[in-house]
């Protein structure tokens, strides 16, 4: 079994993370090797629950964000989940076969074969950006893969965690996947799992990989960043403000991979931002419609109107009503905190 050495042992279950942990440690000794057809049936479980659920899954995301537009939920997150779930399905038994490898000169009569094996229990820790697709997204592998899974969602996703874990807990024993909502990030982080995937910021990820290091527990940490946009000399600028735009706009921006800034011929700044204010007007209208998602929650959005305020230029509204916005946006009352669609020239 392909389990990570472990420096803590859970003799007693101090809280509802450590007893999961323990209920799937234990399933994964008495069970370390799944078959195909096991894996298959998990994927399809999962997928069930999507497919089945979307129209809540895209509310309960929706309730999160204050309002997120149901079309970028289906496009983004369920869709893209879906067809990752079955092109796992469709590629399983490939993956699980045993892999030849090279042998050295010096052991000329000898082989070797890789062999695939499950490592055990997983952690998970999605954020709330694309929170369906960077949950299930992780799971697909995982469970494909034959392992076990726990997952903790962000603390701006608990209508969606609170679904799932619903959903989860009907068609899954709790010993194969479980979504803990509600748990601490420090009961969560400082398990000693087999592995543990984390999606966040730089900061956040220190913290986990740190928790992981006492246990000596690997870790796949996937990190916000800068995403800088080029644009050519040769390209033609109408198609690629049109691209840049849809991108960054894609989610209200809240995207790790949304472009952060761009490098455009100082003789074609002036086309690109006219080409921009034609578009922007097109696509967005009236911020007040559906199609317009809101930013997350009060601390984002009053960081984004101070960023406005401290650069004093005049904001580009599309709609004669103005911006949707509001000054209070607590969690447990706000409709939705959003700002006009902005350009900086």
């Amino acid at each position: 079994m392909a389990q990570t050495a472990q420096l803590r042992r859970l003799d007693v279950a101090e809280n509802e993370a450590q007893r999961v942990f323990t209920l799937q440690r234990q399933a994964y000794l008495r069970h370390p090797y799944p078959s195909r057809a096991e894996r298959v049936e998990n994927l399809r479980k999962l997928e069930r629950i999507l497919v089945d659920n979307a129209t809540a899954i895209a509310d309960a995301i929706s309730a999160d964000f204050g309002h997120r537009a149901f079309e970028e939920s289906m496009m983004a997150e369920l869709f893209t989940t879906v067809d990752g779930i079955r092109d796992a399905r469709r590629r399983l038994r490939k993956w699980m076969r045993p892999q030849r490898r090279h042998v050295s000169v010096l052991f000329a009569t000898g082989s070797n074969r890789v062999i695939p094996q499950p490592k055990g229990v997983v952690g998970v820790v999605s954020p709330w950006n694309y929170p369906l697709f960077l949950t299930a997204g992780p799971l697909t592998g995982i469970l494909a893969a034959g392992n076990r899974a726990m997952v903790k969602m962000a603390t701006n996703s608990q209508h969606l965690c609170r679904l799932l874990a619903e959903k989860v807990r009907a068609v899954f024993p709790e010993d194969t996947l479980a979504i803990l909502p509600g748990v601490r990030a420090q009961d969560f982080s400082t398990l000693p799992y087999d592995h543990l995937i984390f999606t966040g910021s730089a900061d956040a990820g220190r913290t986990v990989m740190r928790s992981a290091a006492e246990n000596l527990t690997p870790v796949t940490l996937e990190l916000g960043g800068k995403s800088p946009t080029i644009v050519c000399d040769d390209f033609d600028v109408d198609e690629a403000a049109s691209r840049i735009l849809y991108a960054k706009f894609l989610n209200a921006g809240q995207t790790c991979l949304a472009p952060d800034y761009l490098f455009v011929p100082e003789a074609k700044r002036d086309a690109f931002v006219a080409a921009a204010k034609r578009i922007l007007p097109v696509r967005y209208p009236d911020t007040n419609q559906p199609s317009y998602t809101s930013v997350i929650d009060e601390k984002s959005y009053r960081r984004l109107r101070a960023t406005l305020d401290a650069r004093r230029v005049p904001r580009w509204c599309p709609s004669s009503r103005g911006p949707r916005s509001t000054t209070s946006c607590g969690r447990s009352h706000r409709t939705s905190c959003s700002t006009s669609p902005t350009r900086w020239s």
